[in-house]
């Protein structure tokens, strides 16, 4: 089924003054898809089991996390927003951040085992992959880290 939005203005023109009608018709099928496909990935990220950020592409600050990231670093979600990994002291190895950052400028990571620090100071193992993409005409990048030491049984 096709949905529309339709407008429809009434003019007279000047010659003869007869009314015409006039309709603007636009298409809304492509902003409602849209609009469903961003209600979708919001419930993924803020369901899925593991840790999910999204960065800027540009620098690293955090724009989002999941729910599961602020449960495997301790840190509160106010704590990481406008923050990089490495002001958050999230890199267990030092010197790591920049590096991820420039390999994502070229390209995506997939499943890169890194140790990780929370909060408290553990440490874990994490195997990360991110994606760089669009946010809204911004570079971003969406992260997933699994935490290698939660049992899934």
């Amino acid at each position: 089924m096709l949905q529309i939005h339709a407008t429809t203005i009434s003019a007279i023109v000047k010659h003869g003054r007869k009314p015409h009608m006039r309709e603007v018709i636009i298409d809304t099928n492509d902003r409602e898809a849209s609009c469903l496909s961003e209600g979708k990935f919001a419930s993924v990220f803020a369901q899925c089991p593991d840790a999910m950020i999204i960065a800027s592409l540009a620098d690293g600050h955090i724009m989002d996390a999941n729910a599961a990231f602020v449960e495997r670093t301790g840190l509160a979600l106010d704590e990481v927003i406008g923050k990089t990994p490495t002001e958050l002291d999230l890199w267990a190895v030092p010197g790591i951040g920049p590096k991820v950052l420039q390999q994502l400028q070229t390209g995506n990571i997939h499943n890169l085992e890194i140790p990780f620090r929370r909060k408290n100071g553990e440490t874990f193992s994490g195997l990360m992959s991110a994606q760089p993409f669009d946010q809204s005409s911004t570079p971003a990048v969406l992260v997933i880290v699994r935490d290698m030491g939660v049992s899934v049984f």
